[in-house]
C-alpha cells in the first residue's frame, strides 16, 4: 500500500506555515486618511511591482503607527519581499501591530515564538498571542491555538479545547482548521471518532484546492475510510494533489500507475511521477526511482542511474537505499564491485533496523566478502532479522541449520524457519521444505508434500525447484511419471541458467524422453553448460564429438573438451581423457598419461578407472607385468560394481595367469557378474559348468547361463548354442576343452 504520512504532523506544518499568510483582519484604529492613504497606495504599489514606492509609503504608514502597515511590514521583513531579510526587524513590527490589539498580527507573534530557534522559542508566549488573536475571531489564530491545545505545545493538552477552537477556525473557512477538524474527527480527538465526518473537512479543505486534502481524500477511498471504496476515485485526488506537485501524492499516483491501482497499468507513468517527486528532493521517490533504473521499470535500464539515485536517497539516510547502494557495490552493477563498500552500506541500512540489510550483512559474513568469513556471525545476523519476521533471513536462517553452518545442524530448526519463511510466500523456503519432506528432514517423509512445495517455488520461477520438480516428474516421485511434464520443468530451469538442468535437458533430447528424439537439440544443451565451465556438460559434449552424435566427429575436439573437463575435477571426464590416451584417439597414445588420469579418477571412486588401471598392470602396459597389483585393482573396480572387473578376475584365476590357476575363485567372480547381469560373466560361468570346471558339471545349467548371454546378444553364447542345435548335442558327454578364453 501507498505510504501514509502522519495527520497531525503535516497540519502542524501547514499550519504555522499558512499564520504568516493569512488574510483576515482584526479591528482597525481609528480611521486616519493619511495614514491609510499611504498604507492603501503602498498596496497598490506592491501589486504593479513598484516595490521603492511601495516600501517607502509602507515605511511611513508604519512609522505612523498604522497597525495594518505595521504588520504587513513584518511580513516584508519575514519573507525578504522589498526588504532584506530580518526577522528581528519582523517580530518588531509584529509587536507593534500586536500591541495595538491586531489580530494578525498578534498571530504572526504567536508564531514567531513558536518556531524561534533556541532560547528565542516559547511555547506558552505563543499560547499568549494566539489566544488574543483567537479572541477576537482571527481565524487562522483559532487554528493554531486549537493545535497547541490538541499537541500539549504551551499549554496541558486538552482535545476538547483544541477541538472546539479548531472547530471555529474551519467554520470561518480557514484551511488549516478544516484539515485540523478532519484530523479530530478521523482520531477521536476532542470530538467522537467519525470518518465521514473527517472526508467531509477533507472536501471542504480540497475545495480550496489543499493538495494534502486531496491526497489525505484519495487515501480515503483506496482504504475505504469514510467512503464506499473506490480505486477511480482514490486515483483521480491523487492526481489533483499530483498535479500541484505535493510529492507524496506522486509517489502514491505511482504506486497506482506500477500496479494498475484505479488506473491502466503504465510503467512509463510510475516512472514519470517518480521522477517529478524525486525533482522535489523527496528521499522515497529517489530510492523507488533508483529500483526503476535498476530494473528497466519505465525506464531504459541504467545501473549508473540506478546509483546516482541510490546516492541521493543515501545521503539523506534512506535504509532502502543505503542498502540497494550495498547491493549495487556487491554485484558491480553501476559502480565497481566493492565488497567492503557493500558491507559499509549494509551497516549504515541496518543500523536504522532495515531487515534487508541485516541479512545482507549475514550473507556477507556467511560467504566471506566484504568481510573475513565467519559463520556464527552470519547466523547472528540471520537471527537478528527472523526473529523480526523477514523471510529472506529466516530462509537463510533454515539452510544454516539444515547444513550445520555456524550453528550445530538441527533439520528440526531448519524445518520450523523454513515453514516461517515459506508462510509469507518466500520461494527459497518453499523449495527447501520440498526437501525436507522429501528426504525426511526435521519431518516425516512425504513425497507428495515435497512435489506440492517444489512446485510452488517453481511457479515463483525459482530454478532450483523447478528442476527438483522436474525430477519427480521423470522419477514418479510423489506425482505420476510424466517425461513431457519434466521436460517442461527442466526447459524452465534451463532457460534460467541452471547448468543441471541443461544437462537434464541435453540428456532428455539424446534419449527421447518427454520430447522427440534429436542429438542436434542435445548438443545445443550440452553447448551451452559447457560454455558456463559446466565439467559435466564439457565431458558428455566431448563423447558427442567423439561419437560424431549430433555433430560432425572430431576426435580431437573432444580430447579437448575432456581435458578441460578433466583439469575441472570431473571424475568422468578424467576416465575418459585417460582411455584417450591408452588408445591413442586424438593424441599420440602414452600408457603413463593414460595411467596419471586413471589414478586421479580411480581414486575417487570411478570404477572403470580402476579396472583400466588394473589391465595396464595385467599387460604392463605402463611398466612391468605385475599381477598381484592387477588382482588389487580389478577388485578395488569390483567392490565399485564393475562387470568387467568380475570378468577379469574370474579370467586371471581360470587361466592361471601369474597365480595358481584356481576353477573355484573363477567360477565365484564370473558367478558374481552373472547374477548382476554381465553377459561375458554368464558365458563363461556356462562354459565352467559345461565341463565342471570349480563346480558340479550340469549340462542344463550351463546351457541356461549361455542362453542368459545370448539373450544380450553376446556372440560366443549365441554361436555355442547354433553349434550344439546343428549337431545335436545333447551334452551328454564332454571331453577336454581348454579353460575358458572369452576375455580375449
Amino acid at each position: 500500500m501507498p505510504v501514509k504520512h502522519t495527520c497531525a504532523l503535516v497540519y502542524m506544518l501547514l499550519a504555522v506555515s499558512l499564520c504568516v499568510a493569512g488574510c483576515s483582519q482584526g479591528p482597525r484604529p481609528a480611521r486616519v486618511s493619511t495614514v491609510q492613504a499611504e498604507y492603501r497606495s503602498a498596496r497598490a504599489d506592491m501589486r504593479l511591482g513598484y516595490d521603492r514606492d511601495a516600501i517607502s509609503q509602507l515605511t511611513a504608514a508604519a512609522t505612523s503607527g498604522y497597525a495594518p502597515a505595521e504588520s504587513l511590514l513584518g511580513d516584508c521583513y519575514t519573507s525578504g519581499w522589498m526588504v532584506k531579510k530580518d526577522q528581528q526587524q519582523a517580530t518588531n513590527w509584529y509587536r507593534k501591530a500586536a500591541l495595538q490589539g491586531y489580530a494578525k498580527a498578534e498571530n504572526n507573534l504567536g508564531a514567531y515564538y513558536e518556531v524561534s530557534p533556541g532560547a528565542l522559542k516559547d511555547p506558552a508566549k505563543a499560547v499568549y498571542w494566539y489566544r488574543k488573536g483567537a479572541s477576537q475571531g482571527y481565524a487562522p489564530a483559532q487554528a493554531n491555538l486549537g493545535r497547541c491545545y490538541l499537541l500539549g505545545q504551551g499549554v496541558p493538552r486538552d482535545r476538547a479545547l483544541g477541538a472546539h477552537w479548531v472547530k471555529l477556525a474551519a467554520a470561518r473557512g480557514n484551511l488549516a482548521g478544516q484539515l485540523l477538524m478532519a484530523t479530530c474527527y478521523g482520531k477521536g480527538w476532542g470530538v467522537l471518532k467519525d470518518q465521514v465526518r473527517a472526508v467531509h473537512w477533507y472536501r471542504r479543505a480540497a475545495a480550496q484546492n489543499n493538495p494534502a486534502a486531496e491526497y489525505y481524500l484519495g487515501s480515503a477511498y483506496e482504504l475505504g475510510v469514510g467512503v464506499t471504496p473506490d480505486s477511480h476515485k482514490a486515483a483521480h485526488w491523487y492526481r489533483r494533489a499530483a498535479n500541484q506537485n505535493f510529492a507524496p501524492a506522486q509517489i502514491t499516483l505511482a504506486y497506482c500507475y506500477k500496479t494498475g491501482f484505479g488506473v491502466v497499468r503504465s510503467l512509463d507513468l510510475a516512472a514519470h511521477w517518480l521522477t517529478k517527486a524525486a525533482s522535489q528532493g523527496n528521499v522515497q521517490a529517489q530510492a523507488s526511482l533508483g529500483r526503476c533504473y535498476a530494473h528497466g521499470w519505465g525506464v531504459f535500464r541504467n545501473e549508473v542511474m540506478a546509483v546516482h539515485f541510490y546516492r541521493l536517497a543515501a545521503a539523506k539516510g534512506n535504509p532502502e537505499a543505503e542498502n540497494n547502494l550495498g547491493v549495487c557495490y556487491r554485484l558491480g552493477k553501476g559502480v565497481a564491485a566493492n565488497w567492503p563498500q557493500a558491507v559499509y552500506w549494509y551497516h549504515k541500512a541496518a543500523d536504522q533496523g532495515y531487515l534487508a540489510a541485516e541479512a545482507n550483512i549475514g550473507w556477507c559474513y556467511m560467504h566471506g566478502y566484504g568481510v573475513a568469513r565467519d559463520y556464527k556471525r552470519a547466523v547472528k545476523w540471520y537471527r537478528l532479522a527472523s526473529r523480526r519476521g523477514y523471510a529472506g533471513a529466516q530462509a537463510d536462517l533454515a539452510s544454516c541449520y539444515d547444513r550445520g553452518s555456524g550453528v550445530h545442524r538441527n533439520y528440526a530448526k531448519a524445518f520450523y524457519w523454513y515453514v516461517r519463511a515459506a508462510g509469507q510466500g518466500n520461494r527459497t523456503a518453499e523449495a527447501g521444505l520440498g526437501v525436507c519432506y522429501e528426504f525426511g528432514h526435521g519431518v516425516a517423509i512425504s513425497l507428495v508434500k515435497a512435489a506440492k512445495w517444489y512446485r510452488a517455488a517453481a511457479l515463483q520461477g525459482f530454478a532450483l525447484a523447478q528442476n527438483n520438480l522436474a525430477l519427480c516428474y521423470l522419477h514418479g516421485v510423489g506425482v505420476p511419471q510424466d517425461s513431457a511434464r519434466a521436460a517442461h520443468w527442466f526447459g524452465l530451469a534451463a532457460s534460467r541458467g541452471l547448468l543441471s538442468a541443461e544437462d537434464e535437458m541435453a540428456y532428455l533430447y539424446q534419449h527421447g524422453l518427454g520430447v522427440p528424439e534429436s542429438a542436434r537439440n542435445a548438443v545445443y544443451w550440452y553447448q551451452k553448460a559447457a560454455a558456463a565451465d559446466d565439467a559435466g556438460a564439457q565431458n558428455n559434449l566431448g563423447i558427442c564429438y567423439q561419437t560424431g552424435d549430433g555433430v560432425p566427429r572430431d576426435v580431437r575436439r573432444a580430447v579437448h573438451l575432456y581435458r578441460k573437463a578433466a583439469h575441472a575435477g570431473c571424475v568422468d571426464a578424467q576416465a575418459n581423457l585417460a582411455k584417450c590416451y591408452a588408445s591413442g584417439l586424438g593424441v599420440v597414445r602414452d600408457f603413463r598419461r593414460a595411467a596419471h588420469w586413471f589414478h586421479l579418477a580411480a581414486d575417487r571412486g570411478n570404477a572403470e578407472a580402476c579396472w583400466h588401471i588394473g589391465n595396464l598392470y595385467r599387460n604392463g602396459l605402463a611398466g612391468s607385468i605385475n599381477v598381484g597389483k592387477a588382482i588389487v585393482w580389478f577388485r578395488r573396480a569390483a567392490s565399485h560394481g564393475c562387470l568387467r572387473a568380475d570378468h577379469s578376475l574370474g579370467c586371471i584365476y581360470a587361466n592361471g595367469a601369474g597365480v595358481k590357476r584356481d576353477y573355484v575363485r573363477a567360477a565365484s567372480w564370473f558367478r558374481r557378474g552373472a547374477i548382476r547381469g554381465g553377459p561375458a560373466c554368464e558365458y563363461d560361468l556356462g562354459y565352467l559348468y559345461q565341463h565342471g570346471y570349480g563346480v558340479p558339471q550340469n549340462y542344463h545349467t550351463a546351457i541356461g547361463w549361455y542362453q542368459a548371454a545370448a539373450r544380450q546378444h553376446f556372440l560366443p553364447a549365441k554361436k555355442r548354442l547354433a553349434y550344439f542345435h546343428a549337431h545335436g548335442i545333447g551334452l551328454k558327454k564332454a571331453g577336454h576343452v581348454p579353460p575358458p578364453a572369452s576375455s580375449k
